[in-house]
């Protein structure tokens, strides 16, 4: 998706998040709730927070990729004559898309990287878990 050439412009479009809803490769995920644009400095924070609060002992997969190019033109230009320079590359996420995964870590460093994350997403996000591993109760007392 990502255009470099002179005169073609990045359009818009839909990305279908089925694909990317389920975990692959962790035990644990966040999801985005909301659209957003990430940018690739948003993403290297939240992995350095991963790392501090862990202290190297989990394992930490990122599952989206640059998909955008962003082009800016020049303040004082008129109108027209073609594309913009490049300004950004950003990451283009729809809601209910997972942007993490991580695992082998324990329920307080958990707690201790949703803590440490909550400020750097742009948009609201919750945790996913692989397996259900809290059941829930049973009312076999209505039987």
């Amino acid at each position: 998706m990502m255009q470099n050439s002179r005169y073609t412009k990045q359009r818009k479009h839909k990305i279908k998040i089925s694909a990317f809803n389920g975990l692959v490769n962790g035990m644990y995920g966040i999801r985005v709730t909301e659209s957003c644009r990430l940018t690739p400095k948003q993403l290297e924070s939240i992995r350095r927070v991963f790392v501090r609060v862990t202290q190297r002992q989990g394992k930490f997969w990122t599952r989206v990729f640059v998909n955008t190019i962003l082009t800016k033109k020049s303040k004082g230009s008129r109108m027209g004559k073609g594309l913009g320079s490049f300004e950004s590359k950003v990451i283009d996420v729809k809601a209910g898309q997972i942007i993490f995964e991580f695992s082998y870590i324990s329920d307080g460093l958990i707690e201790a990287f949703i803590a440490g994350i909550k400020g750097k997403l742009p948009a609201s996000s919750e945790l996913v878990f692989r397996f259900n591993e809290f059941p829930e109760e049973d009312d076999d007392d209505k039987s």
